[in-house]
């Protein structure tokens, strides 16, 4: 099965209209979704089968973002 990416770094309500896409494409792939990571878990409940993995896109100075994120971002290649 193909695995597919999809990036959402928007807020919840715009994760959550992304259901229609996640679920089409679930039929015939394996589907990533990276979000900000403040919305990872709540985004876990609604994907159950999504692989979510979480980055700081929002809020955070930029050395923060950027030390976060490269466990993410090495997640994210291992998963290609």
């Amino acid at each position: 099965m193909s695995k597919v990416l999809v990036i959402q770094l928007a807020r919840m309500g715009d994760v959550l209209q992304s259901s229609r896409l996640l679920n089409s494409l679930r039929r015939h792939h394996e589907v990533h979704l990276c979000v900000e990571a403040s919305l990872a878990a709540f985004t876990g409940l609604v994907f159950p089968f999504a692989v979510v993995h979480g980055i700081h896109a929002h809020g955070k100075p930029e050395c923060d973002r950027l030390l976060y994120n490269r466990a993410a971002f090495s997640d994210l290649r291992e998963a290609g």
